[in-house]
């Protein structure tokens, strides 16, 4: 079942996180990185029975805002080093 919804959806993750990925930012890490670190906490809240996805838009949702939070966080991450 993982292995369909990140064949379904991880397009569109990745797309998220490149139209949000400043050039700049770009050049300091790959979106791949972010992209696998955002499926790591679906799966471990999934696996923790932490979270209900109630349908794919809730879901698509849900992955944006857990990639626009990772980006922000090496936004800063990038900004101090």
């Amino acid at each position: 079942a993982l292995g369909e919804l990140m064949e379904a959806y991880g397009p569109y993750l990745r797309a998220v996180v490149r139209t949000r990925l400043s050039d700049r930012l770009r050049a300091k890490f790959d979106s791949v990185d972010v992209v696998q670190s955002v499926w790591v906490q679906v799966i471990r809240q999934l696996g923790r029975d932490g979270w209900r996805v109630n349908d794919a838009a809730h879901l698509r949702a849900l992955l944006v805002t857990i990639a626009r939070r990772r980006l922000a966080t090496r936004a800063r991450q990038a900004a101090r080093g």
